[in-house]
C-alpha cells in the first residue's frame, strides 16, 4: 500500500500521486528594472531575503519597489496572497516559504518560482516539498550554475492523502513548529540579556582602569593543517571557521594531528575573514587541555595575570569588539595585525571581580547552551515525523 509509516487513526485510503503542476499553478513574477527600486515603499523580495524569512531571520538589505507599482502589478497580473508559496530557484536552491499572511510584497523574477491557485492544504504542500526537497534539487538545471525551473517542478509528482488527513498532519506538525519557534525566542532573548550584561560591565562609563592587552597576552600564530582533517580524529583543528560569531567553538574539523597543542584558558581570535566581518576578532575559550591544536586563519592569544575567562567575554563585549573591527583593513579578504589587537585598550577589574564576572557570563552561556539543545531534539523529532508521515 502507497501509505505512510506513521498515520493517525481513522485514516487508511491509499496516498494518490499528483503532479505539482495539477494542484496548483506555478509562474513567476513580471520583470522589475532598476528604475522601480525606492528606498521606502512595498517590499521586494529576492531569493535572499526568502531565505532569511524562512530561517525566521531578520531581513537585510531590503530592497522596496511604490506602491503605486504593486498596485499596477497587482490589477494586471496579480500578486503573491496567503499561503501561496514561493521556491527558491537559484543561489540556495529550494528554500520554500509558504506565505504566512497578507501583508503586501512582491518579488523578482527568476530567482523565485510561485506556486498559487493551491487546490491542497498549502501547509501539508509546504511540508511536503521540504520532505522531498532531494527531488526538487535533483530536477535542477545547468552545469556550472544550477537553476529550478517552471517546467522541471511542474513534472514532479507527490503523495497526498485525503483532504482532511492533509489539515491533521499539517496542523500537528505546525504546532512543533511553534515550539522551535518559541524556542529559538528564547534563545534569542537570552544572547540579547547576555551583551546587554556585557554592555553594563565594559563600557567607558562603568569602567576607570585600563591597559593595553600586550600587557596581559601575547599574540601566536599556527601552521596550516587543512590537510591534516580526519573524520576519526580525536582532537580538533583551530582555523578560519571554527570560531561563530557568538564566540563559540565548533568542533567541525577532527584531526589525528597532535601537533602545536592548547592549553585550557587560550583564546583563539579569527585573524581572517570575509562578507560582513562577523567572526573577526572575536574570541573563542579553550575549554579543555590537549584537545585543540592551532591552525592558521588564526591568532592564539596566550594569557598571563588576569583570568582569562573574564578577557575572552570582555573582547567579544559590543564596545571592545567594534573597536577592534575598526582596525580591520580589507575589502573582500579582511584581515587583522596582531599590533593592532595588542595595543587595543582593555577594562581592568580586580581579580575577585574578575571571577567573579567571568562566572556570571559562564552560567549565562550554560543556560543558552541548554536550551539550544532543547531545540535540536525539536527539530531532529521533526525531522524524524516528517520522515515517517509522508510518502
Amino acid at each position: 500500500m502507497n501509505v505512510p509509516k506513521i498515520r493517525f487513526r481513522d485514516f487508511n485510503n491509499d496516498y494518490i500521486s499528483r503532479k505539482l503542476s495539477d494542484i496548483s499553478e506555478l509562474t513567476s513574477s513580471k520583470r522589475i528594472y532598476l528604475s522601480d527600486y525606492v528606498s521606502d515603499g512595498i517590499p521586494f523580495y529576492r531569493g535572499k531575503e526568502i531565505t532569511e524569512l524562512k530561517a525566521n531571520k531578520n531581513v537585510s538589505d531590503l530592497l522596496y519597489i511604490t506602491k503605486e507599482k504593486y498596485n499596477e502589478i497587482k490589477i494586471k497580473y496579480g500578486v503573491p496572497e496567503k499561503n501561496d508559496i514561493l521556491i527558491t530557484g537559484v543561489g540556495t536552491l529550494g528554500n520554500i516559504y509558504r506565505v504566512p499572511n497578507d501583508n503586501p510584497f512582491y518579488f523578482k523574477d527568476g530567482n523565485l518560482i510561485w506556486l498559487k491557485n493551491i487546490k491542497e492544504n498549502s501547509k501539508y504542500i509546504e511540508y511536503n516539498l521540504e520532505r522531498n526537497k532531494r527531488k526538487i534539487l535533483d530536477s535542477a538545471i545547468g552545469s556550472t550554475q544550477k537553476a529550478l525551473t517552471i517546467v522541471g517542478l511542474s513534472k514532479l509528482e507527490f503523495n497526498f492523502p485525503s483532504l482532511n488527513e492533509q489539515t491533521k498532519v499539517s496542523n500537528f506538525l505546525s504546532l512543533i513548529d511553534k515550539k522551535i519557534e518559541l524556542q529559538s525566542k528564547k534563545i534569542e532573548d537570552l544572547k540579547l540579556f547576555k551583551m546587554s550584561t556585557l554592555d553594563k560591565y565594559f563600557n567607558k562609563d562603568t569602567c576607570k582602569e585600563k591597559a593595553l592587552l600586550k600587557k596581559y597576552c601575547s599574540c601566536l600564530t599556527g601552521k596550516s593543517k587543512a590537510d591534516k582533517v580526519d573524520i576519526n580524529g580525536n582532537y580538533y583543528i583551530m582555523d578560519m571557521g571554527t570560531v561563530n560569531s557568538d564566540g563559540n567553538i565548533l568542533k567541525i574539523k577532527p584531526t589525528f594531528c597532535n601537533l602545536d597543542l592548547l592549553s585550557y584558558g587560550d583564546l583563539v581570535m579569527p585573524k581572517d575573514d570575509i562578507g560582513g566581518g562577523l567572526i573577526i576578532g572575536k574570541t573563542g575559550f579553550i575549554d579543555e587541555d590537549n584537545k585543540y591544536v592551532l591552525g592558521d586563519h588564526v591568532y592564539l592569544l596566550k594569557v598571563n595575570d588576569i583570568n582569562s575567562l573574564f578577557l575572552h567575554y570582555q573582547i567579544n563585549s559590543k564596545y571592545i569588539n567594534k573597536q577592534l573591527k575598526r582596525k580591520v583593513t580589507g575589502s573582500a579578504q579582511l584581515g587583522l595585525k596582531s599590533d593592532n589587537i595588542l595595543n587595543q585598550e582593555i577594562y581592568i577589574y580586580s581579580e575577585e571581580e574578575q571571577k567573579k564576572i567571568a562566572n556570571i557570563f559562564k552560567l549565562i552561556d550554560r543556560k543558552i547552551e541548554l536550551e539550544t539543545e532543547k531545540i535540536f531534539k525539536l527539530i531532529n523529532l521533526k525531522k524524524g515525523l516528517m520522515q515517517n508521515m509522508f510518502v
